[in-house]
């Protein structure tokens, strides 16, 4: 009696695995595709407090430098680009798009509304717009 494999067994054996290659494949293409969306949120997010940290580091709007975007009036917004914000930091990282490019070109739009007592009532909508990539904050 010969020893060895017969070639029905082989074939069998590389289906068998071409089919869990096949799904290794799926598996890894949807966890890269996760995981850029999760740098989109990050990088939303990241803005959001950009925007925050660009008005108090100005003295919450005695606005000395009048390069800088005003602080909002009630019921007035305004749009703090992401130049304003990059300018404002020299710490601020660039944003990069995970697919390629940059995000140059997004912005926050922040809206103050009514004061509550001397406490100032500020919403951020931020727009990130990214070479791949829109996020739903834009007009």
């Amino acid at each position: 009696m010969k020893k060895g494999f017969t070639l029905v067994e082989l074939l069998g054996v590389i289906v068998v695995l071409a089919i869990i290659m096949g799904l290794a494949v799926v598996s890894v293409s949807y966890i890269i595709d996760k995981g850029k969306a999760g740098v989109y949120d990050d990088y939303i997010n990241t803005l959001k407090t950009a925007a925050r940290t660009y008005f108090i580091d100005d003295n919450v709007g005695t606005n000395h430098d009048p390069n800088k975007v005003p602080f909002p009036k009630i019921g007035e917004t305004v749009t703090v680009t992401y130049d304003n914000i990059k300018g404002n930091d020299s710490s601020f990282k660039s944003l990069t798009d995970p697919n390629g490019g940059n995000c140059d070109a997004s912005y926050v739009k922040v809206t103050r509304n009514a004061d509550i007592g001397i406490n100032y009532s500020l919403s951020y909508t931020v727009c990130l717009k990214c070479t791949n990539y829109t996020s739903e904050g834009c007009n």
